[in-house]
């Protein structure tokens, strides 16, 4: 099943907040980030048939090989459809169905962009069989957007991300030193938001998630590297999984419970 064919069956206020033609959006309330909004109006130039769909909710499997290996429980102790994805812009053509999934732009987004991705293409959830049809980025400016969507139209999925994966970390330990910076930042300002604050549970279930996707992120992208299973570890993937796991584990996070205790 395509990509499409999944989105179009979202139900605003159950599944996501927003699930409707680009044009409709751009007349509503929502359309604030001018980034987004810039590239939206330029392809709209050219391409009617467009649909966005925001705040999509995705739950994450207990089943899922990476997250028994993370074991990172404090994400089952939220509600179904803990993750929560920004925003896919997608479209239906007789040729081939694509959605781009769309973060901020903040130096962060990106390794959130690719957690995203790596829970809804987990083995046996709803969008693996689609996983090919999906491209993630954290723009910063209109014109990356206009730029990959329409490359999306033309070439496959996995070619661009793996572009732009090189463009943002030249090689994993980038990546890592990353996450870690970006986790440990979490820490301080979930201290910070969290003192005082008395209706703490949407804020929570942010940094619970972000801890995961950051955690998702470190172990899949080591475990995907194939240079780094030849040179490192000699071929051997159980070698391989057992440093993935230790370099999960090396993201810092608070506790479920402690974040209440704030």
């Amino acid at each position: 099943m395509g990509i499409c064919s999944i989105l179009e069956k979202k139900i605003p206020g159950r599944d996501c907040t927003f699930n409707a033609p680009v044009r409709e959006y751009l007349t509503t309330d929502r359309s604030d980030d001018e980034i987004l909004c810039g590239a939206l109006r330029t392809i709209l130039e050219t391409e009617a048939d467009i649909w966005i769909i925001c705040d999509l909710r995705i739950s994450v499997s207990r089943t899922a090989v990476s997250n028994r290996i993370i074991y990172y429980r404090d994400i089952f102790k939220m509600k179904d459809g803990a993750i929560t994805v920004p925003y896919l812009l997608y479209r239906h053509t007789e040729e081939r169905d694509y959605a781009l999934l769309i973060t901020g732009n903040r130096t962060s987004d990106y390794l959130y962009a690719r957690g995203y991705y790596y829970c809804m293409s987990e083995p046996g959830g709803e969008y693996y069989d689609c996983r090919n049809d999906i491209v993630e980025i954290a723009p910063s400016s209109s014109e990356e957007i206009v730029t990959v969507w329409n490359r999306m139209k033309t070439e496959k999925a996995g070619v661009i991300q793996r572009q732009l994966d090189r463009q943002k970390w030249p090689d994993y330990d980038t990546l890592f030193q990353e996450a870690l910076a970006t986790a440990s930042a979490l820490k301080l300002d979930a201290g910070e938001t969290l003192h005082g604050l008395q209706q703490r549970d949407q804020q929570i279930r942010c940094y619970v998630s972000r801890w995961f996707l950051l955690k998702k992120v470190v172990y899949v992208q080591y475990m995907v590297n194939r240079q780094i299973l030849t040179s490192v570890h000699g071929g051997d993937t159980r070698l391989q999984r057992n440093q993935a796991k230790q370099n999960a584990d090396s993201v810092e996070f608070i506790s479920f419970r402690n974040l209440w205790e704030i």
